[in-house]
């Protein structure tokens, strides 16, 4: 199957996203157990996740956000084709609305998903760019959000990662990846993912995200 490797812009995705809110039939249950051996890419390059960006810097990051929170992923993660809709449970808001400590929100991650029309999931891709990865369930995060624009009360609780990159999430662990991916040499499963912070291809990548992760955490006292 012939597939074209790429992303929706990041204004159509949020249309997505609204629309699939209206639209509840378009969570796809149905994949929750098969994409666990879908291939997953989100390679990228660091010019481009930091000059399409409104934030350059940490701190700029820091400013767009419009939440910022220490969380962990409970319930069940919903699925479309465009989007995971990720419930997480937040435990401290150092920025932002006070009231949603110690609640849940929905995070919005965007994705597309391309399966094969066989029953071959080795030939399936879930795939993403800005080096992110998808929040895993064993793992607490700090997240860095910008809240979905909707007059609708019913999506007074969801958020996105700032400019959807990796940049905006970092894991509350003292542990740093090294891992290098080659994308062309080797395939990362859906089931893996809890092994990396971000999906980099050189080690400047993993880098700049521990330097920014540090200038963060330091900003938050955490």
């Amino acid at each position: 199957m012939k597939r074209q490797h790429y992303l929706v812009p990041t204004l159509l995705i949020l249309i997505c996203f609204l629309t699939a809110f209206t639209v509840r039939m378009s969570y796809r249950n149905d994949l929750q157990s098969r994409m666990l051996n879908f291939n997953y890419q989100s390679n990228d390059k660091l010019e481009n996740v930091l000059n399409k960006s409104t934030s350059h810097t940490a701190a700029e990051r820091m400013q767009q956000a419009d939440l910022i929170v220490k969380c962990s992923v409970t319930g069940t993660r919903q699925v479309t084709n465009e989007a995971f809709y990720t419930p997480v449970q937040i435990t401290e808001v150092y920025k932002g609305d006070k009231e949603r400590n110690k609640k849940t929100i929905t995070v919005i991650e965007a994705a597309d998903i391309m399966e094969n029309d066989s029953t071959n999931p080795d030939d399936s891709l879930i795939l993403n760019t800005g080096f992110y990865i998808p929040l895993q369930q064993e793992n607490e995060y700090l997240l860095l959000l910008k809240k979905v624009s909707s007059h609708n009360e019913l999506y007074n609780s969801h958020y996105y990662p700032v400019d959807q990159s990796a940049f905006s999430v970092y894991r509350i662990s003292n542990a740093k990846q090294t891992k290098v991916i080659d994308p062309e040499k080797e395939k990362i499963k859906w089931n893996q993912l809890s092994e990396f912070d971000l999906f980099a291809t050189d080690k400047e990548q993993i880098e700049v995200y521990y330097q920014w992760k540090k200038q963060i955490f330091e900003a938050l006292k955490i």
